[in-house]
C-alpha cells in the first residue's frame, strides 16, 4: 500500500494544464508531509540500526551476549543443583 511515487520512486503526479483548487494543493501538501515524515521515522530506524552494527554496537552486543551467557550458566549449574537435592528429599 502507499501511494504509486512511494512504491517506484517516480515523482509525484500533479495535474497538468490546470490551474489546482486549494482543496488540491492542501491534499498534495498533506500527502508530501505524511511521506516526509514517514521518510524521517525509516532514517530514524536505519541510523539507529547502523549504530548497533558499528564496533561500538558490536562490542556492546558482545558483552551483553558474555552476560547472558554466564547467567544461562549460572541457571543451568542451579537447576543440577536443585534436582540433585530433589533425588535426595525423595
Amino acid at each position: 500500500p502507499g501511494s504509486p511515487s512511494k512504491r517506484t520512486g517516480a515523482a509525484p503526479v500533479l495535474p497538468q494544464g490546470k490551474n489546482m483548487t486549494l482543496k488540491e494543493q492542501s491534499a498534495i501538501i498533506d500527502r508530501l508531509q505524511k511521506e516526509n515524515f514517514d521518510l524521517k521515522i525509516k532514517v530514524f530506524y536505519l541510523n539507529e540500526k547502523l549504530e548497533k552494527q558499528s564496533d561500538e554496537g558490536i562490542k556492546e552486543m558482545t558483552k551483553e551476549n558474555v552476560e547472558m551467557k554466564v547467567k544461562l550458566a549460572e541457571g543451568m549449574r542451579e537447576r543440577k543443583s536443585l534436582k540433585r537435592r530433589l533425588k535426595e528429599l525423595e
